[in-house]
């Protein structure tokens, strides 16, 4: 299914543990593959990855990995990048199996509406798709003030603008700098911090 118009931070922040098959796709790779990110920190888990390619002559192979428990007893993410149409009938089966141990993102760039992998996960329930464009300047503020909640920092309008426009709306510089600017105002989850124009405070 289609996540909903300002609900993907909140998917991937809070994910429902129905959906075993994450879509991340569109023109701005970067906003793509933090979001798959965001998704693998939420759970607390691991990365593995596993080359879309292989799956054209084994499509059981994504279902047998994310069916498998961790070998040291975590939690895992397999990650399917760059996806694309050789992905799809593992993806069916990924979707059709009766239970699965991890859930699966894959990372894909520009598809066309004819995409069978994106119409797949567009229509199933256990499925979710979210397309990422090029950030405008609102949209890269809107941004800015989403990823420093997640990083511990409160911040002004005028700040989140300027972070943004420093940035030119990139998807990964920004995550970096907030990063940054949280690791020097000691911010975090826990432990909150507002940023203004004159100074930080508790």
């Amino acid at each position: 299914m289609k996540a909903a118009k300002g609900s993907i931070g909140r998917s991937v922040d809070q994910p429902n543990p129905s959906i075993r098959f994450y879509l991340f796709h569109g023109t701005d790779e970067s906003q793509s593959s933090a979001l798959g990110e965001r998704l693998v920190v939420a759970l607390k888990a691991s990365k593995q990855a596993i080359a879309p390619a292989s799956l054209r002559s084994d499509p059981a192979l994504l279902t047998d990995e994310a069916g498998a428990i961790d070998m040291f007893g975590g939690s895992k993410v397999i990650w399917l990048q760059p996806a694309g149409e050789e992905s799809l009938a593992a993806v069916e089966a990924l979707l059709n199996a009766p239970a699965l141990e991890s859930p699966v993102v894959a990372i894909a760039g520009r598809l066309t509406k004819t995409s069978g992998l994106l119409k797949l996960a567009d229509s199933h329930p256990r499925a979710l798709s979210h397309v990422s464009y090029e950030l405008d300047a609102r949209d890269a503020e809107r941004l800015v003030t989403e990823l420093g909640r997640t990083e511990g920092l409160r911040m002004q309008p005028i700040i989140a603008a300027r972070i943004a426009e420093g940035c030119s709306n990139d998807r990964r510089m920004i995550a970096q700098e907030l990063a940054k600017l949280a690791l020097y105002l000691d911010a975090s989850r826990t432990r909150r911090r507002s940023w203004s124009l004159r100074r930080w405070t508790p």
